[in-house]
Protein backbone atom coordinates (compact mmCIF):
# COMPACT_ATOMS: atom_id res chain seq x y z
CA UNK A 1 0.00 0.00 0.00
CA UNK A 2 1.22 3.49 -0.84
CA UNK A 3 1.18 6.08 1.91
CA UNK A 4 -0.68 9.13 0.60
CA UNK A 5 0.53 12.42 2.07
CA UNK A 6 0.29 16.06 1.09
CA UNK A 7 3.70 15.80 -0.62
CA UNK A 8 2.53 12.92 -2.82
CA UNK A 9 1.14 13.82 -6.28
CA UNK A 10 -2.19 11.98 -5.99
CA UNK A 11 -3.59 13.22 -9.29
CA UNK A 12 -0.57 11.94 -11.25
CA UNK A 13 -0.70 8.59 -9.46
CA UNK A 14 -4.41 8.25 -10.44
CA UNK A 15 -3.72 9.38 -14.04
CA UNK A 16 -6.15 12.29 -13.73
CA UNK A 17 -6.11 14.89 -16.52
CA UNK A 18 -6.67 18.59 -15.88
CA UNK A 19 -9.80 19.82 -17.69
CA UNK A 20 -9.46 23.49 -16.72
CA UNK A 21 -8.97 25.90 -13.83
CA UNK A 22 -11.82 27.72 -12.13
CA UNK A 23 -11.85 31.51 -11.81
CA UNK A 24 -10.45 30.97 -8.30
CA UNK A 25 -7.59 28.87 -9.67
CA UNK A 26 -8.80 25.44 -8.54
CA UNK A 27 -8.34 22.41 -10.76
CA UNK A 28 -11.24 20.61 -12.43
CA UNK A 29 -10.40 17.12 -13.68
CA UNK A 30 -11.46 15.62 -17.00
CA UNK A 31 -12.63 12.43 -15.25
CA UNK A 32 -15.04 14.25 -12.89
CA UNK A 33 -18.75 14.42 -13.70
CA UNK A 34 -19.36 16.70 -10.69
CA UNK A 35 -16.96 19.06 -8.91
CA UNK A 36 -17.66 21.20 -5.87
CA UNK A 37 -15.65 24.35 -5.19
CA UNK A 38 -15.82 25.11 -1.48
CA UNK A 39 -14.73 27.68 1.08
CA UNK A 40 -13.34 26.16 4.29
CA UNK A 41 -15.22 27.39 7.36
CA UNK A 42 -13.89 25.08 10.08
CA UNK A 43 -11.20 22.39 10.42
CA UNK A 44 -10.39 20.00 13.24
CA UNK A 45 -8.71 16.62 13.73
CA UNK A 46 -11.07 13.66 13.95
CA UNK A 47 -10.80 12.32 17.51
CA UNK A 48 -11.49 8.68 18.43
CA UNK A 49 -13.05 9.64 21.76
CA UNK A 50 -15.75 11.66 19.96
CA UNK A 51 -17.16 8.71 17.96
CA UNK A 52 -20.64 7.66 19.00
CA UNK A 53 -20.37 4.41 17.02
CA UNK A 54 -17.06 2.93 18.24
CA UNK A 55 -17.16 0.15 15.59
CA UNK A 56 -16.59 2.82 12.92
CA UNK A 57 -13.13 3.56 14.30
CA UNK A 58 -11.50 0.29 13.23
CA UNK A 59 -13.72 -0.13 10.17
CA UNK A 60 -12.89 3.23 8.58
CA UNK A 61 -9.80 4.62 10.35
CA UNK A 62 -7.72 1.68 11.62
CA UNK A 63 -4.78 -0.09 10.03
CA UNK A 64 -4.82 0.11 6.23
CA UNK A 65 -7.14 3.14 6.16
CA UNK A 66 -4.35 5.52 7.15
CA UNK A 67 -5.53 6.60 10.57
CA UNK A 68 -7.45 9.69 11.54
CA UNK A 69 -7.82 12.66 9.23
CA UNK A 70 -8.71 16.31 9.42
CA UNK A 71 -12.41 17.08 9.03
CA UNK A 72 -13.71 20.23 7.34
CA UNK A 73 -16.98 22.10 7.38
CA UNK A 74 -17.32 23.97 4.11
CA UNK A 75 -19.60 26.31 2.23
CA UNK A 76 -20.20 25.26 -1.37
CA UNK A 77 -19.42 28.25 -3.57
CA UNK A 78 -19.64 26.70 -7.06
CA UNK A 79 -20.88 23.46 -8.59
CA UNK A 80 -19.54 22.25 -11.92
CA UNK A 81 -21.25 19.37 -13.74
CA UNK A 82 -21.13 17.75 -17.15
Amino acid sequence: MISITKSYDKSAWCNFSVHCLTEKGNVLFEQARLSLECKKLYADAIKPECFLDKESIEKWYGGAHGGFHKMYIVEIENIYSR
